[in-house]
């Protein structure tokens, strides 16, 4: 699939299709199926059904997507129409992606898109208070041993007094 030079927002005019000619603004982008929805434009009859008291049934007219080629820009600043130039320069010390305007005469920068970088957050130091900070420190839980079992301990020293009584006998 082709980049989309379009965006959200942005001014176009159909240069192909049965709206041929028409203006209208992007409401809707779709960058997988590379289609866009314009404002008044390409619009279709739908019968919806009524859903409940809130949502009444009835004939709507709707705008539906147009493929992404079918449309051109118009640049902000000369009002033409005018394909696009992505570019990369250094806006405010940061490197951006910029769009830029083909027409000779004009040439602007249409926006920018600053790169996105992973940013590493500051650690602050803590001033040093009169009172240092103390944490309160909580007991490590011990196992539970049953009333009548022997600790473990005591088990080991049983047995080996019961393996030397029985070497004695024999």
């Amino acid at each position: 699939m082709a980049k989309i030079q379009v965006k959200k927002g942005d001014m176009v005019k159909i240069i192909a299709g049965k709206d041929k000619g028409s203006t209208g603004k992007i409401i809707f982008v779709d960058t997988d199926k590379g289609r866009v929805i314009v404002d008044g434009c390409n619009m279709v009859t739908r019968h919806k059904k009524p859903r409940g008291a809130n949502k009444p049934g009835g004939i709507t007219h709707e705008a539906a997507s147009i493929d992404a080629s079918n449309v051109a820009l118009i640049c902000p600043f000369c009002k033409k129409v005018t394909k696009i130039k992505h570019t990369e320069t250094t806006v405010n010390g940061r490197k951006a992606f910029v769009r830029v305007c083909t027409d000779e005469e004009c040439g602007k920068i249409i926006d920018v898109k600053t790169k996105k970088t992973a940013t590493k957050t500051k650690r602050t130091k803590k001033t040093e208070s009169a009172e240092p900070e103390v944490k309160e420190v909580k007991p490590k839980r011990t196992r539970r041993v049953k009333a009548d079992a022997e600790p473990v301990a005591e088990q080991t020293a049983t047995a080996e007094k019961s393996t030397e009584n029985n070497s004695e006998k024999e």
